[in-house]
């Protein structure tokens, strides 16, 4: 927006008013183009494997910016590397390749299945506003590349109440096959995900009790990072249905950094990175805790990423999966101490996996010191000493705050990366139907045939001078008669005739017999007394539909 003001800026503005004349002119002016063009995006590889991975120094003391000449000098060789491990890259400040599915992705769908894949191009940021705009622009297009005919017989597996958009995926989820969808709700409109699980042997009156429980805690969860659960109920043929609020454009942590579908190298994210999203994490998770839940929804297919408007690794962290497993597993449920401690255990393990590019689960834990001695070769201490408390903790109250460094430098960070640019975005948004309301009050007028008993209302007085003013406004034509399509002008003129200008200018009727030289205050005044002349006679919206 605030690139094409500055191109509005460098519009023309003196263009002639429309006057009949009968000499012809050999040249045919032209207003002149803008001098800004929108860049194109350039489809580029995401990122270059070198024959050699290197990794920056982590000396957090040097106060070195991530992507900064300093910063990419200072490179060492990896040391030796434990073969269980992959040869991992360590990334700069991209986005990365993310033709993945844009779905809240419970589990990856298995190796003999094709996932929901969406083109996109690796964007070149060119400002915050613009790169927003064109990633929600590829998922709405996505989104209607992947829509289901009508005729699909796979409408069949939604329960009535909802329409399905697209079926994100099929997968196995805690050894159940599942459906995900993407839905709407034909009484409210709202989009949701809807989860689908077939051949559970369980009581509706389970999912009832579970989705009461987390109902009535939502109000005391107050963390932005939890994929809210709505309910779950049951259906036909051992049938349970999982509902839960949709995000637009996430990606997991596993198809972001780790080795997803397309068995591409694992990605080892700057550990400001890291820090940007273990820090909501874990204020999420405490959240749950002190509303006496375990999310038991930690893993890397169940972190999900969403990229915010400023571009680039800044993103929003959002667990997913809430309730599905207090549901499943209801009649072998564990303490609830015990439960939110393996929370912390597995909030570890997703730590342990992003930073070595390999992902580990509960099964993993004879890999754990070979991870651990890796990770340290490429992170800080600080780092390290978080995953061993979070690894091998046995109380959750002992789980410590992250050092207060990282969160003064996360909430600075915040501030200049998040809330000045949605400041910036809303103050080129805001009161921007100023010119909106010119143009309907003018439209209300205009070409009106009678007000009331009088036909000659708009040829005579103030509505005279507004019907010149729309002529000069939007008629512009040069002296061949050619019409000129001119924005700059339409839009300096309603910003003049809004702030009641007194620049005058000129205004001639069509048969070039009439020329008035007013100025922009005197129209808005001739605007004002106008419309409220209209209000004045007009009939209620009761009035005219008998009501």
């Amino acid at each position: 927006m605030e690139e094409l003001a500055e191109g509005f800026g460098k519009l023309s503005t003196s263009a002639k008013e429309w006057k009949p004349s009968s000499e012809t002119s050999t040249g045919t002016p032209t207003s002149p183009k803008p001098s800004w063009q929108p860049q194109q995006y350039q489809a580029t590889d995401s990122w270059n494997s070198p024959a050699t991975p290197t990794s920056p120094s982590l000396n957090w003391q040097s106060q070195q910016q991530w992507g900064s000449p300093q910063h990419n000098q200072a490179q060492q060789t990896l040391p030796n590397i434990p073969s269980y491990l992959p040869q991992a890259s360590l990334e700069s400040n991209s986005w990365g390749n993310i033709d993945q599915s844009y779905d809240n992705t419970i589990n990856e769908p298995s190796n003999n299945e094709t996932p929901c894949t969406i083109p996109r191009t690796p964007p070149t940021i060119i400002s915050s506003h613009r790169y927003y705009w064109q990633h929600y622009r590829n998922v709405a297009l996505s989104e209607e590349e992947n829509l289901l005919a009508a005729s699909d017989p796979i409408h069949k597996a939604v329960p009535p109440g909802f329409a399905a958009l697209r079926l994100c995926n099929r997968h196995r989820l805690y050894g159940y096959p599942t459906q995900t969808f993407h839905v709407i709700c034909q009484r409210t409109g709202q989009h949701y995900c809807l989860r689908r699980v077939d051949n559970v042997r369980l009581s509706p009156r389970i999912a009832a009790s579970v989705t009461e429980q987390w109902t009535s805690a939502s109000k005391q969860v107050n963390s932005s990072g939890l994929i809210r659960f709505i309910r779950s109920w049951g259906g036909p043929r051992k049938v349970l249905f999982f509902l839960h609020e949709y995000k637009r454009g996430v990606i997991s942590l596993k198809q972001r950094f780790l080795v997803g579908q397309n068995k591409q190298q694992p990605i080892l994210p700057p550990e400001p990175v890291i820090w940007s999203g273990l820090i909501p994490l874990m204020a999420t998770i405490r959240a749950v805790h002190q509303s006496n839940l375990a999310c038991r929804s930690i893993t890397c297919s169940k972190v999900l990423l969403q990229p915010m408007m400023t571009g680039g690794d800044t993103m929003r962290w959002y667990l997913d999966g809430a309730a599905i497993l207090d549901v499943l597993e209801f009649e072998s449920r564990k303490p609830i101490e015990q439960l939110q401690l393996e929370d912390w255990h597995a909030l570890g393990r997703v730590l342990l996996s992003l930073t070595t590019g390999t992902e580990l689960t509960t099964s993993s834990s004879n890999n754990i010191q070979q991870c651990l001695q890796y990770c340290r070769q490429y992170y800080s201490t600080d780092i390290v000493d978080m995953i061993n408390e979070f690894l091998f903790c046995t109380s959750a109250a002992a789980i410590q705050d992250p050092p207060s460094f990282y969160l003064w430098q996360q909430l600075e960070y915040q501030q200049q990366n998040l809330v000045e640019p949605l400041e910036s975005a809303l103050s080129v948004e805001y009161d921007s139907s100023r010119a909106l309301r010119l143009l309907l009050k003018l439209g209300f007028i205009n070409e009106r045939p009678e007000l009331g008993r009088n036909r000659q209302w708009i040829e005579s007085g103030d509505c005279y001078v507004l019907k010149l003013f729309r002529d000069y406004v939007f008629h512009q034509a040069d002296e061949d008669g050619n019409p000129v399509m001119d924005l700059g002008h339409v839009v300096s003129s309603l910003n003049k005739l809004d702030a009641a200008s007194m620049e005058e200018i000129v205004l001639a009727s069509r048969d070039g017999k009439t020329l008035m030289v007013v100025t922009f205050a005197d129209v808005a005044r001739a605007l004002e007394k106008s419309y409220l002349d209209l209000c004045r006679h007009s009939s209620t919206v009761v009035a005219m539909y008998g009501r």
